[in-house]
């Protein structure tokens, strides 16, 4: 065997083992991306969750409002929009933004 070719079966050697390098890469990227991808499809159903159980409440409590049951008996808008309208402002969604001008106190 010459020269060459012991170059050539070290490259061909080389080159598989590159190849397989490769592959277990590829898995290894895969297998992490998925994690990933699974966690964080764990924390947005948590928040929907949470958020989907604070909006039950809320409904409840706006269903057990006289004024809001009377406005929506009647379909007058404005007795509902009055029975309401304490309930709703006074729950904050979060911090207000320093950006928007109609948030500031």
């Amino acid at each position: 065997m010459g020269p060459v070719a012991r170059l050539g079966l070290a490259l061909a050697v080389l080159a598989g083992l590159w190849v397989l390098a490769g592959v277990a890469l590829l898995e290894q990227t895969q297998a992490r991306h998925e994690v990933r991808l699974a966690e964080a499809i764990a924390a947005t159903r948590a928040l929907l969750g949470e958020t989907q159980q604070a909006l039950l409440r809320e409904a409840r409590f706006l269903a057990s409002d006289p004024a809001v049951v009377e406005g929506v008996v009647k379909g007058d808008w404005a007795t509902l929009a009055r029975g309401a309208s304490p309930r709703i402002l006074s729950t904050r969604r979060g911090p207000r933004s320093s950006r928007c001008r109609r948030c500031r106190v």
